[in-house]
């Protein structure tokens, strides 16, 4: 799960809406491959039925707001990133009354997640591979 929870944050920093972007990409990148422990590259209804099937929707959100803190602390750093990232946070549950977070909150909060989630993902994707990617 943790080589399939890298390849989906990788999609998700590119942005790429489907799959079949993500197959194209690791084709072309090897060294990629290897760092993310591929011996062979998944095709894309491998990867759609993981996302979709085995990925509960937690797990989903939790890539997104990874994928999404990655691109922010990066940008913020003056590190050119592979897509813009939204700067807004998306809520489950828009009946909760709670308002909009402001972008500072955005980004306390966004420390927090990169802390907890930096063990899981910047050992294959650390800041000095960005012009790899």
């Amino acid at each position: 799960m943790d080589t399939l929870f890298r390849v989906f944050v990788l999609k998700k920093l590119h942005g790429w809406e489907h799959e079949t972007a993500l197959v194209d990409y690791l084709e072309n990148r090897p060294e990629i491959c290897e760092q993310l422990g591929f011996e062979t590259i998944p095709d894309q209804s491998t990867l759609w039925r993981s996302w979709h099937e085995r990925f509960s929707v937690d797990s989903r959100e939790t890539v997104e707001t990874a994928a999404r803190t990655i691109l922010i602390k990066a940008q913020n750093a003056g590190v050119s990133v592979p897509s813009e990232p939204e700067r807004k946070l998306r809520h489950r549950d828009d009946e909760s009354g709670e308002s909009e977070p402001d972008d500072q909150t955005v980004l306390e909060q966004a420390e927090k997640i990169t802390d907890h989630v930096s063990h899981v993902v910047f050992p294959a994707f650390s800041l000095d591979l960005w012009g790899r990617l």
